[in-house]
Formats: C-alpha cells, structure tokens, sequence
C-alpha cells in the first residue's frame, strides 16, 4: 500500500512539473493548474488591470496582470468568459509574455506563461468576439511557486455593447 501511494505520488509530481512551458489544454475548464495541492484562500496578490472595460463588439483592450507591491509569478493561466462561463474573444501577446492556447471551441481563447522564470508583469490584448453583447470577466489563475497559487480570480467586468 506505501508503495503504490509514494509511486502515485511520484508520478504525479513528474507529470505536474512536465508543464513549465505552459499548462496543457485538460486546464482550461477549470483552471487548475493540478499541482496536487489546493489552492491558496486568501486573497490574491496579483492584479487584474484592464484598460478599457466598455467595448463595442470586435474592440480589444489591452490587459496588464501585475503583481501588488513587486509580488512576482512563474505561471499564468488567462480567459475571458462570458455568460455561458465559457472563453469566448480571441486573444494576443507579444513572444515574451505568453502563449496562446485554444479551449473549447474557439482559437487562441486563452493566454499561458511560456517559461517558469519570475515575472512582475505580464501584458496582453484582448478582443471581444463580433456575435456577443453583455458582461465579460477576465479570469485568472497565477502560480508563485509550484505549491502557492490562486485560482480562477475575477476581473471587473467588461461590458461589450
């Protein structure tokens, strides 16, 4: 039995740290990065910073995730959800802030860090699909270290008119 839980453990500890490019598709619905430790509780210390948060349809805005008082990250994981809390719009990021991933149905609908190295900020643009109106949310999920990270953290809304 003590074998068969340290050889589970072990192989569940090599296939978490097999991601430090970028989380794997499995994620995007729940947005746990599944690192076999619960998520912190407490309140994040990274912000959602969004320029514009009324938009007409087809408009971007460009979104800052930064970390409060210098708080550094290794791992993101972005999605815009509308009201059927699925990623909806499309994103884009320069080479050195992310990586585009396709969740669900649509393409390029969520952002990933592509290296685990520290980082205090983290830019992206955001456009708001051309067939929506309503509220949208930025949500969230960063990783300090491997075992503290916060998960599925809300933005303000983004009201697409």
């Amino acid at each position: 039995m003590y074998f068969s839980a340290l050889l589970v453990t072990l192989l569940a500890a090599v296939a978490v740290r097999a991601f430090p490019t970028g989380v794997p598709p499995s994620v995007c619905e729940s947005m746990m990065p599944g690192h076999g430790v619960p998520p912190q509780t407490s309140p994040s210390p990274y912000d959602i910073i969004i320029e514009k948060t009324n938009l007409q349809r087809g408009q971007s805005t460009k979104i800052t995730i930064k970390g409060q008082k210098d708080a550094t990250f290794r791992g993101i994981f972005v999605q815009a959800r509308g009201d059927k809390d699925t990623p909806i719009g499309r994103f884009t990021v320069s080479d050195n802030d992310g990586k585009l991933l396709d969740c669900g149905e649509g393409e390029e609908n969520a952002v990933s860090h592509i290296n685990a190295s520290d980082k205090k900020e983290i830019t992206v643009v955001w456009t708001a699909p051309k067939d929506y109106k309503g509220e949208v949310i930025i949500y969230l999920t960063t990783v300090k270290v491997f075992d503290i990270f916060w998960v599925k953290q809300k933005s303000a809304p983004i009201t697409i008119s």
